[in-house]
């Protein structure tokens, strides 16, 4: 009995293999192009536990058909969660060819509804978080959170649960979870009150890494701005706004001194 099934998989994966080689002559010769690829939806057809290899070949050559790929007017992630297996390993080749946007997880449909969200309704609570505990292990420095806290923040005390270990990571840009929340709005902030309050001295005086905010500054901009609590932060470190004004006078002057540098040769 065992034997059968054993030689079910290993036939299974020589028709993969295969398949797959066929897909790369067609590649060389020039008969398999990206455009084909999104067009004949190959990933859709291709994301399945029989020919896992022709999915992981197709998604390494145009990763971009993960996002841009549609089925019947969905996009591919909600198409595939209709069973497990299949979109468990769409949202893995996500989260390793798309971090920097949290993967699929959190591609909406034509509703407004995300992935994730699709998923808690179609397999439940508990399963979907096991399959996701399941693909993103400590090891994978995966910053979870800073994608959840200010995409789906509903799920928040959820996910810290299920991934204590990511509240200390950075993302791909070097921030800091709290900073990801600052960078994101004063709304979304606004909406973590207990992770504003334990914002440490240390933490209110650290710029962000690409805007070069400080959190107070952070705080008072956009149409959400919130005064109040840029105040605050000011009134605990007032040495922030000094070294913000000495910066901007240190720019203004370099670039006094290149323009005359310039103005003279």
């Amino acid at each position: 009995m065992s034997g059968g099934f054993a030689d079910e998989d290993e036939n299974i994966e020589m028709y993969d293999m295969r398949s797959l080689h066929v897909f790369k002559e067609l590649r060389k010769v020039g008969l398999l192009r990206k455009k084909d690829l999104r067009e004949q939806q190959l990933l859709y057809f291709s994301c399945a536990e029989n020919s896992v290899e022709r999915f992981r070949y197709l998604v390494d050559w145009d990763p971009g058909a993960l996002l841009k790929t549609r089925v019947v007017g969905r996009p591919l992630i909600h198409k595939l969660k209709d069973l497990k297996e299949d979109f468990s390993l769409a949202l893995e080749a996500g989260f390793r060819y798309h971090p920097s946007i949290g993967g699929l997880l959190f591609i909406k449909n034509d509703d407004g509804i995300t992935a994730l969200e699709g998923a808690f309704d179609k397999f439940g609570e508990k399963e979907t978080m096991d399959m996701l505990h399941t693909l993103l292990l400590p090891n994978r420095d995966f910053p979870i959170l800073h994608h959840i806290f200010t995409k789906t923040p509903q799920y928040k005390d959820l996910f810290v649960k299920k991934f204590p270990w990511a509240y200390h990571l950075k993302d791909h840009n070097g921030r800091s979870l709290h900073q990801a929340l600052l960078a994101a709005g004063p709304d979304i902030m606004n909406g973590n009150d207990l992770l504003f309050a334990s914002l440490s001295d240390n933490q209110i005086q650290e710029k962000d890494p690409i805007t070069t905010l400080y959190p107070f500054a952070a705080m008072a901009v956009g149409e959400h701005a919130d005064l109040e609590k840029s105040f605050y932060l000011l009134r605990r470190h007032p040495s922030v706004l000094e070294r913000r004004q000495r910066a901007t006078e240190s720019h203004r002057s370099s670039r006094k001194k290149k323009r005359k540098a310039e103005e003279m040769s």
